[in-house]
Order: structure tokens, then C-alpha cells, then sequence
């Protein structure tokens, strides 16, 4: 299947196990930079590697921390953008 998503991000929330990781490596295998997300580091590190995604957050996006991290993604003009935040953002432990 091609999806033509070469060049898309996709934020796959819950995505650290089951249908969420399952959706997360269909999207990485069809050509999108996934972007996991879990609770807890650990978790997200092990999804991006069974997944083959290219970024991860552990935060729990329904939290204030993590709408922050959303508003972030959805504000950023283009991928690079994304990925700097990323970088600096990914992988922060959860605050509770």
C-alpha cells in the first residue's frame, strides 16, 4: 500500500502497545516521521524502536505539561520545527 505520507508527521497518542503501536509502525513503514507517545520513558523508547518512529514523548498529553507539548506541534510552521521541539521536549519524564 502506498500511502504517499513521505515528508508527513503523525502524532500517534497512546501508542506504546497494542493498536496504537500497530498504528505507529503503519504509518513509519508507509514513509510519515511517527511520533510516539507513552508515560513513561522507558515504554516510549522501546515503542520508537519497535515501531521505527522517528520521535517519541513521554508525557501525559492530557495533562497541562502535555496540551503545552500539543499547542507546540500544531504551532510549528514546518517539520524541522517539529523536530527541534522534539529533541528538547522528547523523553521528559512525566511530572506526576
Amino acid at each position: 500500500m502506498n500511502l504517499q505520507l513521505n515528508g508527513k508527521s503523525a502524532l500517534v497518542t497512546g501508542s506504546t502497545a497494542g493498536i496504537g503501536l500497530a498504528i505507529a509502525t503503519a504509518l513509519a513503514k508507509e514513509g510519515a516521521q511517527a511520533i510516539v507517545n507513552g508515560r513513561s520513558d522507558l515504554r516510549v523508547k522501546e515503542a520508537m524502536r519497535a515501531s521505527g518512529a522517528t520521535d517519541g514523548i513521554a508525557a501525559d498529553l492530557g495533562s497541562d505539561e502535555g496540551a503545552r507539548y500539543r499547542e507546540t506541534l500544531s504551532n510549528a510552521r514546518h517539520p524541522g520545527e517539529q523536530r527541534r521541539h522534539f529533541r528538547t521536549k522528547a523523553l521528559r519524564r512525566n511530572p506526576r
